[in-house]
Parts: structure tokens; sequence; C-alpha cells
């Protein structure tokens, strides 16, 4: 129902503390997977200009120490051997350098730069002198001071309702700070990376729970469109066993999600076997990079069943379960027929689902499915 779908926050703002959790890299798996979910979710990231500056700052900074530290090295290791100092590649480091690398950077993850409004410094003078979060002291809280400035102008510009900034600065906790959003708006601070996956995961689950199941229905349509090649494919390769029909295989339950009513009693003819539809698709893999695909799917058959009443055991068949082509179903009795004990000799004709899983793959392209290629029936 649309009343319990999650709401989608429509921007997501960065802080520098964040950017530094886990070192100088943004490849880390919590980063990677926080692109991943905003991307399949289609929402925007940003950093305010002032803390991408600062995240440039800091990052020459490193770069310099660690120039200088494996300059330190070098040198060292060419005493320790005797020999010259051990060459490196010379690495030119400025901070205009680091910032077009980190420009490129942001811009290969979705992430956008917003530049810092114009601001009336009277403001800031007397939310200095008040001390107004976030100042803390009247020389601390200036950038921070700045980034709420622009969060607050951006949100404003864009006419965003639902925003996450994520934050571990305590002063951005402050119901203080929270209040400066008109009430219009509604913002969730969160401290780290991790919050903000939870924050998102319902709105994830509910899209790739939409998405998979439209998918797997518009495969199952073109499978079934082309029945009469899988039919075919099925029916020459295919092998059934008692097992199978009874569905008391450890590897009938697998492929039997319906749950089909078992049968505890002895089978004794195959009467008719029934080809009926596709009823469930798995794709097993799905390469972004590739048209084609590699999926699994079962397809529905309706055997009628001559039976015997409950028998306690076949023993014949459960140390030697034929299996039998599907093609030829009145081989089954001339192959299970074997002596069962306790057996109640009453016969009936029963009817049941059983499912045959198909390995193939398919193309997509120009959002069509085609060239269907199947590879590999399992009945157990």
């Amino acid at each position: 129902m649309t009343a319990n779908k999650p709401e989608k926050p429509q921007a997501i703002y960065i802080d520098t503390n964040i950017l530094f959790q886990n070192g100088h890299s943004l490849d880390t798996t919590k980063f990677s997977e926080l692109i991943n979910y905003t991307r399949f979710l289609d929402i925007k990231i940003y950093i305010p200009k002032v803390v991408f500056e600062e995240w440039v700052y800091i990052k020459t900074q490193a770069a310099l120490k660690y120039k200088q530290q494996l300059h330190i090295s070098s040198n060292s290791l060419g005493s320790l051997l005797s020999r010259e100092p051990l060459q490196y590649e010379e690495v030119k480091i400025s901070y205009d350098s680091v910032k077009e690398i980190s420009i490129n950077i942001l811009s290969n993850k979705n992430i956008e730069i917003i530049e810092t409004p114009l601001i009336d410094i009277n403001q800031i003078i007397d939310r200095a002198i008040k001390l107004i979060p976030p100042f803390v002291k009247q020389d601390k809280g200036f950038k921070d001071t700045l980034i709420l400035f622009t969060l607050l102008n951006h949100i404003k510009n864009n006419s965003f309702k639902y925003i996450i900034f994520i934050s571990n600065d305590d002063i951005f906790q402050q119901n203080s700070i929270k209040d400066e959003f008109p009430d219009t708006y509604k913002i969730n601070i969160c401290k780290n990376i991790d919050d903000v996956i939870k924050e998102l995961t319902e709105n994830i689950n509910v899209k790739i729970k939409g998405e998979i199941e439209k998918e797997k229905e518009e495969i199952i349509s073109y499978l079934n469109n082309n029945f009469e090649q899988i039919k075919t494919f099925i029916q020459q390769n295919a092998e059934f066993s008692d097992d199978f029909i009874k569905g008391s295989n450890v590897f009938s339950s697998i492929y039997n999600p319906k749950k089909e009513e078992k049968i505890d009693a002895p089978i004794k003819k195959v009467l008719n076997i029934n080809p009926l539809e596709v009823s469930l698709v798995v794709i097993t893999n799905d390469d972004t990079d590739n048209s084609e695909k590699e999926i699994s799917f079962n397809v529905d058959y309706e055997f009628e069943l001559l039976i015997e009443g409950f028998t306690w055991l076949n023993v014949l068949n459960m140390m030697n379960p034929p299996k039998i082509p599907i093609s030829k179903p009145e081989q089954f009795f001339s192959k299970s027929d074997y002596p069962y004990l306790f057996e109640d000799r009453e016969d009936r004709v029963k009817k049941v689902i059983r499912m045959i899983n198909v390995k193939a793959t398919i193309n997509y392209s120009d959002r069509v499915y085609n060239n269907l290629k199947l590879i590999k029936v399992e009945s157990f």
C-alpha cells in the first residue's frame, strides 16, 4: 500500500569528518555501499564548498608528509645497503594538483560540490558574539556556520523536503541547529555512513523487490511465449524418478517452492504428463557489461498417476531408484513395479504438479528479451 511506502530523502550532504572516517580514500567498502545505494535510489550526494576545500587541504598536507617519509626511507635504505638511495617516483604534489584529482574523484562518484552562498558578515559576527550554534566560542564555529548556511540555502533553492546530513560533529546534533530548518523540512542528521545505510535500506528493499518482480514477470512472459521450444527441449532431455514424482527427494523440495502435496503411497503407473507453464525464474548471473543473462527457471508439469494404497517401504526403489525419460512415461510401470511391503491393493488416480528446472541464457537489448539458449534440464 502507498501509505506504507518509506519516505525517500531527496539529498544527502556530507561533512568533512565523514570523508576521513576510513582514511583518505572514498573507495572504502562502506562509502562504496553508500554510493551504490544512492545511485540505485537516484539520490544526489552534495559536499559544501568549505568542506571540499578543507578535505583537499588535509589531503595535500598528508601527501606532502608521505612524500617526505618516502624520501627519508629511500635514503635510509640506501645507507643500509651501502648503495645509492632507492629510486622512487618523484610525485609533484601541490594544493592545485590534489584539488584537480579530488574533483575528478567526486565527479566519478556523482558527488556535487555546492558553492557557499553570499552571507552577510554582520549576521555571522552577531552569531559569534551571541554564541549561537554552531558557534561554541567566539573563535570556534565559523566553518560549521558556513556549512549550515550552505545547506539552508541549497535546500531552499531546490525545494527539498527531506534531506540527510552526515556528520559526527556533536554540534550538529543539537536541537537548536535542527530548529534552524523550517518546519516544512525534514532533516535527519546521521553520525556515520552505517546510520544512512539503515535509513535507506527500507527504500532499497521496496525498490529492489518491485524491480526484481517486474523483471521476473517480463522474463516469465517471454519464456511462456517460447514454450514450445522449452517443452521440446524438456521432452528430449528430462528424466524423472519415483522420488521426484512423490516429492520426497531432498532436491525436489528445492524446486518445489509451492510445497505441492507429497505422495506417500506407491506409484503404480504414470497415466499422463502434461506441461503447463513457466512458474518461477531466478537470474543466476546478470553481467551489466553484457546483454546476456544466465537464468534458472521452473516449468510446471502435471503428472496423472495411478497410485496404490499406503505402504511402508519400497525396498528396491530406495536402493536403486530408476530414472525414466519424460518422453516415455509408459516405461515407469515396467521399471518401478518392484515388490512392496505392507501393500494395500486399492488403486486410485491422482494428479500432482511437479516442477522441472531448466538452465538457460537469454539476451536483453533495446528493452527486449531474445535469443533463448537452453542449456540443461534437471528433474531429480
